[in-house]
């Protein structure tokens, strides 16, 4: 898959976030306009830094972009995101990565937001024709004792036109 051939090589994840322009290719400097270098640092996470030569500010290469705040590494964060777009539930999620289940909810929780921000600013429309209804349905299927579903559920998500 070439999905885990990027995620696998450092440089080259960084180089396809710069391409997708997830994480800046270029940076001026906050302090004074110039353009700043990108600059190996291994003492970072991430290998990398944004240097400026004229005041020596130095800036993380996350700056600006989903990756800003978190400690987990890029290509922990990248797997967190192909599992959300690939619809992984969460438990699956914190088993195949060893990340605790906090952390994974509330990546979840961000790329939710983002995904509603996005539909938002750029609808799309669903049906073919003015005045079309979209029924969207979701089912829970399980054996249930009181309120409380017992053994394994089956979630169906379904829509029709």
């Amino acid at each position: 898959m070439i999905f885990y051939s990027i995620l696998s090589d450092h440089e080259r994840l960084l180089q396809y976030l710069r391409d997708l322009k997830i994480i800046d290719g270029i940076r001026n400097c906050q302090q004074c306009s110039k353009t700043m270098k990108l600059s190996k640092n291994h003492a970072k996470v991430d290998k990398q830094e944004w240097r400026c030569d004229y005041c020596l500010r130095v800036e993380s290469i996350r700056i600006n972009s989903i990756f800003e705040k978190s400690k987990l590494s890029l290509r922990m964060q990248m797997e967190i995101l192909y599992f959300f777009a690939t619809d992984i539930q969460v438990f699956e999620v914190e088993k195949f990565t060893d990340i605790s289940h906090v952390t994974v909810i509330e990546w979840y929780k961000k790329l939710r937001q983002l995904c509603k921000l996005f539909l938002e600013k750029d609808p799309i429309s669903l049906g073919n024709a003015e005045g079309s209804v979209v029924e969207i349905d979701e089912s829970l299927f399980g054996k249930k004792k009181g309120n409380i579903i017992k053994g394994p559920a089956n979630r169906t998500h379904g829509f029709s036109v």
